[in-house]
């Protein structure tokens, strides 16, 4: 018998293992229900089953994404469903309005609109989650300000031209005859142009009535007149133009400042202050002339007529007789056939008429021939009647003889045919009336006319005879009674030789006056988050971990603000107003003094503006002088210039705020105080003022005295009589030693300013400010100010000239913008960097000069406000106790930032760069007077000229700038060219000199007019709504995304689970609102003419958007349709992906009670031959 062997044994007990190892796993899998319980149990099968859980999970994230995004999507369809029903009732009620409904009704359903306006608001506005539905990807609005809204103005336009006003001459100009007369008759003022000679044009009284209105001062007694008596207007000589005071309905709106101007076709207009009306009507004034018949104004006249001389008829009521009397009234004009033989017949007629009878029954009959058979006393009777026949038939003319003239006019040998005139001296202030003697002859045509050999009339000097004396103004003043004519003519029997035509038709000239947006416009500016590799230029503003720092320098290149450095310095900014409305008015302008570099930036220190030339010459690549000549050539590009500033008054409606001008980018900041603060204002009085109670000896000469609330300079102590204080006004300024300052103490920045090398012109009582520099004392400045005390013209220097009194006292604004360049008084407040600071000390000048040991000039540099410590004169370390910073008053806080826009304002050409460019971009800056005085560079643009680049070889077509002026005319400068060293590109560093190409380098202006305004609202809202003072909505505007987030909602599926931005999207939904707003303004105004018209054109855009939302809304179900379809298939996925998993992971149970039943039984099997064959040994074998 065989005895089995090791290998045997061997297979055996691993055959037992196995099939134990397979039971005990059968088992674990049938009790987990699991078939892997380690990654290593099947590696092909685990990683399969990763990537299956991995995309598993992908569909879990994109369900979720999918069900915030039907959150969205059904949150926006709502509030859009809400926006159409509401869309749907204002159609309703503007259907309904458009049936001419009666105010009651229209104001009622206005305030239906006004709550369908504030519930639309709220819609287009939604969130949900605490994201905006409509904001496209600006999830949360950043800060932001709506449409600038601008003030309406009255804009007249009249057109003598079209009216007919005078005869059309050979040349095709339409000119007037000898005495007649346009009168302008705007706003309490008739501007009246008469001529005095046939000829003047009507383009002449355009421009002459343009000055007079824009010259007009305010004061009736310092209008201008023309011709200028000191400056004649040698091409038209023949006119006069003066202005006298209006009446009603031309009555005077103080707040209405007219300007006027010529328009392109040569029309007359006129404007008004924004928000003011003022009254405007012209009349031409001429005699007949059929052919220039005007149907509706004769019917007119004829009604007049009527209605006063036959109260309660009508024209058509009148017999022949009464109707032929209105006629001969309407047209009433001078006779052209009269002469001295018709007046000799009259005069006769008259005498038999009156006297033949009484004289025929006399004691000794008389037989009444004529005039000369009368007694003197019935001569008298007669000759007055017959005068008074003539006398109303036009300008009667005599012919005087020498000792007549004389003893009217005072002067001699001058006989001849006269008519008597009267009119306003324009060469008087106080424009009396005053008679002439016009010289007149017979024209070819049997016609009166002004002598053609004698053109000026004669002044009537006899006082005693022809004029009263009354007052005018507060002042005595002898005037012409016209009816001394008659009186004249009849007591020294002067026979009339005939009639000139009078200027008796008087007719309408048509005007259009329209309601206009003002002529200047408002841009503003936000800050935003710094950015690394961004140029940053001085007073640059920039946000930064949640605050904000101004560019302490130019070229402000990659420094992060905040850092070691003077390069960034903190703005205060904690203004934090959800929403504000804010309105601002340009209230004044003031002038301030300012040197400016050839790049446009205003210094208030020269040597400053100096040294910055001095930079840009030196780096500039086509300045080719030496080193030597540097220092001479910069101080010949500075100019010293005064500046406009304009002050606006502001109204926030949560906070107290004003507005600065920042010099450094020509703009103006809008800061507000803290809730607790304060803005500062008022008047600081500087200089020594006298109580005229005081000691007498205290008013000497000029002392600055103040009495009953007036200031008063003393200007003759030796004759000084204090009771004339209450007398003296503003048309009586001068008496007793004393002058009145009519417009109070010199208000700084708002006086005329006398530059050097300059003049100035004005009237009596004007205040000149002016400014010179101490040579003695490194050229420090030496304010002063002038009174005139007369009328004063091309006037260049003020010390020392009799016409001129300095004024040692003057105000200035308290809280008004630090400058260097200023003296400060103790007590005095300044604005600075968004605090305030009071000096603390008298004659506080910032400016530390640096000397060397033998007191040579070394430099300068100014102690700013802020400064802790300054170095003084000799290089130390020193606490500033100059300035103390105002605490309680709190902060003030950066707003936004803007500048304005004036339609005046010139446009500059610059050269274009090419395609691989940028081009450059600069403003024109405008003085005082209206001159463009250099150019301001914005961006300073990309050329490429090559390596070789000097101010020879760049091209003619890059060596100047253009720029054109509103007026037609033409400027130019040369441009100052600098070298990028990092890219080799060239870009425009600054402008030397403005030269004049062609017309004249005035009328420019930069500047708001004053009395504009400008109205919008700051917030945070997706949907920013303006509103005015009583809350009523104004207008919304959008400040939400351009475009619109997506995220995936399912395989290979993005989408945007809000409403689309892209092309006005969602911004165009503030349309519904803006339309609602006017619809609710036109029924709320219901009485208006175009209330009709309103109404249609806000049904018919409101039907449009409803439209729109159908449209938006549909997108919004596309977009959930399409989720509902993904989710549909990534379902269906899922459960692939689950089934997949189930057959990798999960075990067959009955499969696996099987396996295990099969490998137990052989596991059984295994452990019985096992033992038998291990049970056997050699023993069982022997």
């Amino acid at each position: 018998m065989r005895i089995p062997n090791l290998s045997v044994s061997d297979s055996v007990t691993r055959t037992i293992r196995d099939l134990e190892i397979k039971r005990f796993e059968l088992d674990q899998q049938i009790s987990t229900g699991q078939k892997i319980k380690y990654p290593e149990d099947d590696g092909l099968r685990v990683g399969r089953l990763i990537n299956l859980e991995s995309e598993k999970s992908k569909l879990s994230q994109y369900k979720r994404n999918s069900s915030q995004a039907k959150e969205f999507l059904n949150a926006g369809h709502l509030n859009l469903d809400h926006l159409r029903q509401l869309n749907q009732r204002a159609i309703e009620i503007a259907r309904v309005a458009g049936t001419e409904l009666n105010q009651s009704a229209a104001e009622t359903y206005g305030h239906e609109i006004s709550e369908l306006v504030e519930e639309a608001l709220n819609r287009i506005n939604a969130t949900h989650r605490g994201t905006s539905l409509f904001a496209g990807n600006e999830l949360k609005p950043n800060f932001g300000n709506t449409d600038v809204l601008l003030g309406n103005e009255i804009k007249t336009s009249i057109s003598l031209n079209a009216s007919l006003v005078g005869s059309e001459s050979v040349d095709g100009n339409r000119i007037l005859a000898e005495g007649e007369q346009v009168v302008f008759k705007i706003n309490g003022r008739e501007y009246i142009v008469e001529a005095t000679k046939d000829g003047l044009t009507t383009s002449k009284i355009n421009e002459v009535v343009r000055d007079l209105i824009n010259n007009d001062t305010g004061s009736l007694d310092q209008s201008p007149r023309l011709p200028d008596p000191n400056s004649p207007d040698p091409d038209f000589p023949w006119y006069r133009a003066y202005v006298r005071g209006g009446e009603s309905p031309n009555l005077r709106n103080s707040n209405a400042m007219l300007s006027s101007e010529i328009s392109n076709n040569g029309d007359l207009v006129v404007y008004g202050s924004v928000g003011e009306n003022y009254h405007s009507s012209v009349s031409y004034i001429s005699q007949w002339n059929p052919s220039t018949y005007f149907p509706n104004q004769v019917e007119e006249k004829i009604a007049d007529k009527t209605a006063a001389r036959f109260p309660g008829k009508n024209f058509d009521d009148l017999n022949d007789a009464e109707k032929e009397v209105i006629r001969q009234e309407v047209f009433e004009v001078g006779s052209q056939t009269f002469d001295q033989s018709q007046f000799d017949i009259v005069l006769d007629s008259n005498a038999v008429q009156s006297f033949r009878n009484e004289y025929a029954q006399r004691p000794v009959p008389i037989a009444v021939q004529g005039w000369a058979d009368l007694d003197a006393a019935d001569q008298d009777t007669v000759w007055e009647k017959a005068f008074g026949e003539f006398f109303n038939n036009g300008d009667m003319v005599f012919n005087l003889d020498d000792l007549q003239v004389q003893s009217l006019t005072g002067q001699d040998n001058l006989a001849g045919d006269y008519t008597f005139q009267y009119y306003q001296d324009t060469s008087d202030s106080l424009l009396p009336v005053k008679g002439y003697l016009k010289p007149m002859e017979l024209n070819s045509e049997g016609v009166w006319r002004r002598s053609t050999s004698q053109n000026d009339d004669i002044e009537i000097t006899d006082i005693a005879n022809f004029y009263v004396s009354g007052t005018k103004y507060g002042q005595a003043v002898d005037e012409f009674d016209s009816l001394k004519i008659e009186e004249y003519a009849i007591t020294n029997k002067i026979r009339p030789v005939g009639s000139a035509p009078v200027m008796s038709w008087s007719r309408d000239v048509s005007i259009n006056a329209e309601s206009i947006k003002g002529s200047s416009s408002l841009n503003i500016d936000h800050s935003y988050p710094w950015k690394r590799l961004s140029r940053y230029e001085l007073g640059d503003l920039v946000l930064h971990d949640g605050e904000l720092w101004e560019s302490q320098i130019d070229a402000n290149f990659n420094r992060k603000p905040g850092l070691e450095g003077n390069f960034w310095k903190k703005i205060p900014s904690n203004y934090d107003v959800k929403r504000e409305d804010w309105n601002l008015q340009s209230e004044k302008t003031e002038n301030r003094i300012f040197f400016l570099s050839p790049d446009g930036r205003l210094f208030d220190e020269q040597l400053d503006a100096q040294y910055h030339t001095e930079d840009i010459l030196l780096e500039s690549k086509t300045y080719e002088n030496s080193i030597a000549d540097l220092s001479t050539d910069a101080a010949a590009l500075v100019q010293e210039i005064v500046y406009p500033v304009s002050h606006f008054s502001v109204q926030g409606s949560e906070s107290s705020a004003m507005t600065v001008f920042d010099q450094a980018n020509h703009k103006y900041r809008l800061v507000a105080t803290d809730p607790s603060g304060e803005i500062i204002d008022g008047m600081f009085v500087k200089g020594d003022i006298v109580d005229s109670t005081a000691n007498p000896a205290a008013l000497v000469d000029g002392a600055v005295v103040l009495h009953d609330g007036r200031y008063f300079l003393v200007t003759d102590e030796a004759n000084l009589d204090s009771s004339v204080w209450d007398s003296l006004t503003e048309t009586n300024l001068e008496g007793g030693g004393l002058f009145l300052l009519a417009d109070g103490l010199p208000k700084k920045g708002f006086e005329t300013v006398l530059m050097d090398n300059g003049t100035v012109s004005g009237k009596k009582g004007d205040i000149v400010f002016n400014r010179s520099y101490d040579v003695n004392n490194n050229n420090a400045p030496v304010d002063r100010y002038f009174l005139a005390t007369d009328d004063f013209t091309n006037e260049s220097l003020l010390v020392g000239n009799p016409l001129f009194e300095e004024v040692s006292a003057s105000v200035t604004e308290q809280g008004s913008a630090w400058s260097s360049s200023e003296t400060y008084s103790s007590g005095e407040i300044v604005y600075y960097k968004g605090a305030y600071y009071q000096s603390r000390q008298d004659d506080l000048k910032n400016v530390i000069t640096v000397a060397d040991e033998l007191g040579n000039f070394q430099g300068q540099f100014a102690v700013f406000p802020d400064d802790e410590f300054y170095l003084n004169e000799n290089g130390q370390s020193t606490k500033n106790t100059f300035w103390a910073k105002l605490s309680e008053e709190g902060e003030l806080n950066h707003v936004l930032s803007f500048n304005t826009n004036n339609e005046n304002q010139p446009n500059v050409r610059l050269p274009e760069p090419g395609g691989s460019g940028t081009k450059a971009q600069a403003e024109a800056v405008i003085d005082a007077n209206g001159e463009v005085v250099g150019l301001r560079i914005t961006e300073r643009g990309q050329y490429f000229f090559g390596s070789s680049t000097s101010s020879n070889t760049i091209h003619s077509d890059f060596q100047d700038v253009e720029i054109d002026l509103q007026d037609g005319s033409l400027l130019s400068a040369k441009i100052i060219w600098q070298e990028d060293n990092t890219t080799g590109s060239y870009f425009i560093s600054g402008f030397e000199g403005i030269n004049v190409a062609s017309g004249q380098n005035a009328s420019s202006s930069s500047t708001p007019k004053i009395g504009d305004t400008f109205s919008f609202a700051t917030g945070t809202k997706t949907f920013l709504d303006h509103r005015d003072s009583a809350g009523n909505l104004l207008n919304v505007s959008y400040l939400g995304g351009e475009e619109t987030s997506s995220s995936t909602v399912g395989t290979k599926t993005d989408l945007s689970f809000l409403l689309d931005a892209s092309n006005e999207g969602t911004k165009s939904l503030g349309n519904i609102v803006n339309s609602l707003i006017d619809l609710q303004q036109g029924l709320l105004n219901s009485t208006a003419t175009d209330f009709a018209e309103e109404v249609f054109a806000s049904e018919k855009e409101l039907s449009r958007m409803e439209d729109e939302i159908v449209n938006k809304m549909g997108e919004l179900t596309a977009s959930m349709v399409r989720v509902e379809t993904v989710n549909s298939h990534d379902e269906e996925y899922s459960m692939s992906i689950d089934k997949q998993i189930s057959n990798d992971l999960e075990i067959d149970l009955s499969e696996a009670i099987m396996r295990l039943t099969r490998i137990s039984t052989s596991y059984q099997a295994a452990m019985q031959v096992g033992s038998q064959m291990l049970n056997n040994s050699l023993l069982n074998y022997l």
